[in-house]
């Protein structure tokens, strides 16, 4: 874990690299295709893990602004927006998705850029983030939701499309 700004900094530019090498992999041409689930494309998981960046970026707009950052939704309401997202956004255009996802890792360094060390790097003060401080918790966190719950059904939809 990063225990400095320029470290989680450096941590989330590697993340975006690989991100970005990983989509490069996958190729444009191939991310509207059937099957990451059996319901989604890439492009339905990509515009998935973009409205989950965003909250990170709107937490951490929260916190600037001194304000409590907003709880993390209930399992029933994570299952509801995620529907919502999914019929609002399957039929946008993939060059629109593309540039939302860029556009979230954009955001989520400058707000981390926006904080000093000591208000990224402070622990405890959010009980929310479970005693981790603001930068780990959002910043450094960013890519874990893709890591944690849709890179393995990515990775076996990419073999299967390559095989």
């Amino acid at each position: 874990m990063a225990e400095t700004k320029e470290a989680l900094l450096e941590s989330l530019r590697k993340e975006r690299a690989a991100w970005e090498a990983f989509l490069a992999e996958i190729g444009e041409e191939r991310m509207e295709l059937p099957g990451v689930t059996p319901e989604w494309t890439f492009k339905d998981t990509l515009v998935h893990l973009t409205n989950w960046w965003r909250r990170r970026v709107a937490i951490m707009a929260e916190v600037r602004r001194d304000a409590e950052p907003t709880p993390h939704p209930s399992e029933d309401h994570v299952q509801i927006i995620n529907d919502w997202v999914y019929y609002i956004n399957r039929d946008r255009p993939l060059a629109d998705v593309l540039r939302d996802a860029w556009s979230a890792w954009d955001e989520i360094e400058a707000a981390a850029l926006a904080f000093s060390e000591q208000e990224l790097m402070q622990e405890g003060r959010y009980p929310e983030f479970e005693g981790q401080a603001l930068g780990p918790a959002m910043v450094g966190g960013f890519a874990d939701h893709f890591h944690e719950e849709h890179e393995q059904d990515v990775r076996a939809w990419l073999a299967r499309l390559n095989s």
